[in-house]
């Protein structure tokens, strides 16, 4: 079972009152920037790239890595988590990268396995963690070695 757990920090619920039709008036400048608002999203909507391409970053020595802060939080798009016995090396990289390609911008994906999280569940038992990272291309620099993780994982966008 996969978790989505968001970062938090760039979404924000808001809820509003609602208001009869015939208490709402529309003015004609309200109605030329709604138009606007319509033809920007039409034209967003056709310059939606069909597909990327993400090609592994390889980094030294042992597969234990995580994101500097260069990448986390602030260009953190959501993290994706489940528990170690729902998935193998393998099949968890692979649900990350298409995670990653299902969101427009991703442009980079770091997968890792963590010895322990209080995260998923207060879980005392190895879990998957995958970051998926917006922004240019990830390099070299935006990793750090860090305890308590192993068979990282990392996809960038080829540029």
């Amino acid at each position: 079972m996969l978790k989505i757990i968001d970062s938090g920090s760039w979404r924000q619920e808001t809820s509003r009152s609602h208001q009869s039709t015939s208490q709402v008036v529309f003015a004609p400048e309200i109605m030329k920037f709604a138009a606007a608002v319509v033809a920007f999203a039409a034209a967003a909507v056709v310059a939606v790239p069909t597909g990327k391409y993400l090609v592994e970053l390889s980094l030294p020595d042992a597969q234990d890595y995580n994101p500097n802060q260069s990448l986390y939080p602030q260009r953190s798009l959501r993290v994706i988590g489940a528990f170690e016995s729902y998935y193998t090396e393998e099949t968890f990289r692979t649900e990350a990268i298409k995670q990653c390609k299902a969101e427009h911008a991703c442009s980079t994906v770091i997968g890792y396995l963590q010895e322990r999280s209080n995260v998923v569940d207060g879980s005392p038992y190895p879990v998957w963690f995958a970051w998926l990272i917006g922004g240019a291309q990830a390099t070299t620099n935006d990793f750090h070695h860090a305890k308590g993780t192993k068979n990282s994982f990392i996809y960038t966008i080829n540029e």
